[in-house]
């Protein structure tokens, strides 16, 4: 006695079953790949304060995503050079994000999204992800990053980096 489907017809019959539920998935809009604002719009967010910065750097990170997690040890040399504003978006609990901000001494503001608002308010479909925009809210760089040398490499080439200053002055330099 087979307990399983060897013969040709019923491979193609279990095959077309699959077939249909991946297509009714695909039509289910709620499992449709958002589209992430583009370069010149205005994104409005009751997060964001006018006239506080030249820039803001939004980057949104999942607790869920490996590369959100090895990014968050990065964020507070990035934030030490970035010329503007940085808002952190995770999808952690205030708590959560209270402990982050003190374990990694962030100086910048961390929010709490959800995942309706992530799409639909913010259009994000996968993290990490980062907006830049400029002081009016326009969106002029939106990406998905892998790293903190994905984002130091986009923040560089947007020319929104400050060079740090070492405190070791070398021997034997004049001044």
């Amino acid at each position: 006695m087979k307990n399983s489907i060897s013969n040709g017809v019923g491979e193609i019959i279990m095959l077309n079953n699959l077939d249909q539920i991946f297509k009714t998935k695909e039509k289910d809009s709620s499992h449709k790949r958002v589209e992430n604002y583009s370069i010149g719009h205005h994104l409005a967010s009751d997060v964001l304060t006018p006239g506080k910065a030249e820039n803001y750097l939004l980057c949104f990170i999942s607790f869920y995503c490996v590369d959100c997690i090895e990014l968050l040890p990065h964020l507070k040399e990035i934030s030490e050079k970035f010329l503007g504003e940085i808002i952190l978006f995770t999808n952690g609990s205030e708590e959560e994000n209270i402990e982050i901000s003190k374990y990694f001494d962030f100086d910048f503001t961390i929010n709490t999204y959800t995942k309706e608002e992530l799409a639909i308010t913010y259009r994000v479909s996968m993290t990490p992800f980062v907006y830049l925009l400029d002081s009016n809210f326009i969106v002029s760089s939106a990406n998905n990053i892998k790293d903190e040398y994905e984002l130091n490499k986009l923040l560089s080439d947007q020319k929104l980096l400050r060079l740090l200053q070492t405190s070791v002055q070398q021997e034997g330099v004049p001044e």
